[in-house]
């Protein structure tokens, strides 16, 4: 019992050690920053570095990029969420929506296009999603997608087709 209290305490004082050493850089040049963000197909959508690329699938260049980008990683959700938000922010984009919890739902717009970002706080990691496309304002939005007819019986929907354009 007391020779593992004592490995125990030589232990910790070890890990305590370790934790306040710093490292220096001995390059007479200056120090070089690595940057904690990458961006990815998106050239105004930053991601952390510690997420790991899962899925893609990205379509068009320029403003007419569409696509969705799905991460992984062992990174704080809510940190996530601050950063996300400042760094959109700092590229350009709106934010228009938010929605805060262990399923983080982020919409933003710029005036050609959007994003929107999901981030999904799970017990073991946390995903992100970037979902990217460009705006047509008023496009086909001139009457209801669904419509409930007068005559009709409650509950029944009724899919029109009229106001949709390609």
């Amino acid at each position: 019992m007391k020779k593992s209290l004592i490995l125990a305490l030589l232990l910790a004082g070890v890990v305590a050690l370790s934790g306040c050493t710093t490292t220096g850089s001995s390059s007479s040049g200056g120090t070089e920053e690595v940057s904690q963000f990458l961006y990815y197909d998106f050239n105004d959508i930053v991601v952390p570095r510690d997420m790991k690329l899962k899925d893609s699938f990205v379509l068009g260049s320029g403003a007419d990029r569409t696509g969705f980008l799905g991460f992984s990683g062992w990174v704080d959700a809510r940190s996530l969420t601050q950063n996300t938000i400042s760094n959109m922010q700092r590229d350009g984009w709106s934010l228009r929506f938010q929605f805060i919890s262990p399923r983080t739902l982020l919409l933003f717009t710029k005036p050609d296009k959007f994003a929107i970002i999901n981030i999904t706080d799970n017990k073991t990691n946390t995903e992100l999603e970037v979902w990217v496309a460009p705006r047509q304002d008023n496009v086909g939005l001139e009457k209801p997608i669904l419509d409930t007819p007068t005559n009709s019986i409650p509950g029944d929907i009724t899919i029109q087709e009229e106001g949709l354009t390609n």
